[in-house]
């Protein structure tokens, strides 16, 4: 018997009417955000086939934007690139180029500048990747206003809340459903890198007050794994740093030719195709485009069988 599922439950990322935001949060630094944005991006484009006209990618990391430089280069230049991409940004259109000025302040004169993130999902699914020790600040912006005009149109908001287990991050997940109820979506990412063995976890699958929460607002919370990537430290920070894609150390050739040995690419190809795995289980709207090509597909069965 096929399983149902709850509407609400179903992860959209843009219909006809609107697009959607998903923040990809963790509060705390050094639990795999970072390499869980990367998994996720990469997703949307390579399995739901989300095109880049339909998504922006927003780095609210303003140091060290590792993402943006990734998966928008257009928005987030190197130093050394900033010369040369200039003529490229001055292309964009207004709303687009203040994309690398968005970033979460207490300077409420700076609202505008994060309110980017709300214009853009009008019409797209916007994925926003939020540095450490923001959760006070992303609270203030979603308090004044942003939060009752997504839900008055129907744009939703998806936590995407990456955790290694620790108490930290436990009270970080509670706050967050104490303030938010069910008015956003929380999709909980458990690092079994960081965190591989089932005590571990004992904090985090025993806490009471956070299976209450799960039980309230199941309709609304979803909980994944992040598998464990097996390389060594020296390759994925060199993976890393020069701003590669999965999509590019994942393909033996291409990773040759980087620098990279067939073992290492391997492990890159095997981690992302377990954690595209993860990410299936979740349920996924289907998009606006798929739909249309279903109905040219058919057609032409159609014309076939005449």
């Amino acid at each position: 018997m096929k399983k149902q599922v709850s509407v609400e439950s179903i992860i959209k990322l843009l219909d006809q009417l609107t697009g959607s935001i998903h923040l990809i949060d963790s509060e705390k630094g050094g639990v795999g955000k970072s390499t869980f944005a990367r998994l996720f991006i990469e997703f949307l484009q390579i399995v739901l086939k989300l095109a880049r006209e339909q998504m922006e990618i927003i780095d609210a990391d303003k140091d060290q934007p590792l993402i943006g430089r990734t998966y928008a280069p257009e928005y987030y230049p190197t130093e050394e690139e900033k010369k040369g991409n200039v003529a490229q940004v001055s292309n964009l259109n207004d709303l687009v180029k203040e994309i690398p000025l968005v970033y979460f302040s207490d300077n409420e004169k700076l609202l505008s500048q994060t309110d980017i993130i709300f214009e853009l999902s009008l019409s797209k699914a916007v994925i926003v990747n939020l540095p450490g020790t923001v959760f006070s600040l992303v609270n203030q912006w979603l308090e004044k206003g942003v939060l009752n005009e997504t839900i008055a149109l129907g744009i939703p908001i998806y936590k995407w809340f990456v955790t290694d287990g620790c108490q930290e991050t436990i009270d970080i997940l509670k706050k967050s459903y104490e303030l938010y109820e069910d008015k956003i979506h929380h999709i909980i990412v458990k690092n079994r890198g960081l965190a591989t063995t089932d005590k571990d976890w004992w904090a985090f699958d025993e806490d009471k007050d956070l299976k209450a929460y799960f039980d309230l607002y199941q309709a609304k919370t979803s909980i994944i794994d992040l598998p464990h990537l097996l390389v060594g430290t020296s390759n994925y920070e060199a993976f890393k740093k020069r701003n590669l894609t999965l999509r590019e150390v994942s393909d033996r050739e291409t990773a040759t030719k980087l620098g990279f040995k067939y073992m290492e690419s391997a492990r890159f190809r095997q981690w992302r195709d377990l954690g595209f795995e993860s990410l299936n289980t979740l349920s996924w709207q289907e998009l606006p485009e798929q739909k249309s090509d279903k109905k040219t597909e058919d057609a032409n069965q159609s014309s076939i069988s005449a």
